[in-house]
């Protein structure tokens, strides 16, 4: 492939914008700080965050946000936070919007997708590697593959070569 200069149209696959925290990459984080021994799947979510409360953080594992079988509600059902959801917050003003809810089922005991899982395990990935979840996401997939223009997508934040997918002619 040819390099890209700023004044030519890149194909689709280069200029999609991606989520904050792609789940392909968390997964394969966790997976790789559990390989170094630093984690297991089998811990629960209070042995990498000691603050989270207690009654989630002693009952659900890394294994559980994994397969969704937590129970942790998806922050994205908050009708009120998804409606402001362009307005930019902190990861500890999105984490006040679900980590004291209820959990939706015993851990373990039923399945459903939740965002908010993600969130978690970013958090245990910052905890255990005392790096952000960007910097180590770059230093552990993002360099090694050459991955030099991808990377997490924010308000405010201009990347020179992105671009908008085009549906039609």
């Amino acid at each position: 492939m040819r390099p890209v200069s700023a004044g030519r149209l890149r194909r689709a696959a280069h200029v999609a914008r991606r989520r904050p925290w792609p789940r392909w990459r968390l997964a394969r984080l966790i997976l790789q700080l559990q390989e170094r021994g630093l984690i297991s799947v089998q811990d629960p979510i209070a042995k990498h965050l000691p603050a989270w409360p207690r009654a989630t953080a002693e009952s659900v594992t890394i294994h559980q946000l994994l397969s969704h079988t937590a129970g942790i509600p998806s922050y994205t059902d908050d009708a009120v936070l998804m409606a402001h959801r362009t307005v930019e917050i902190s990861l500890d003003e999105l984490c006040a919007t679900f980590q004291d809810k209820p959990l939706e089922f015993e851990p373990g005991t039923g399945w459903s997708y939740s965002n908010s899982g993600y969130v978690i395990l970013g958090r245990i990935i910052e905890a255990v590697s005392g790096e952000t979840y960007e910097q180590y996401l770059r230093a552990h997939i993002l360099d090694p593959a050459g991955m030099s223009d991808t990377g997490r997508d924010r308000p405010g934040r201009v990347r020179p070569l992105r671009g908008r997918l085009r549906t039609g002619p």
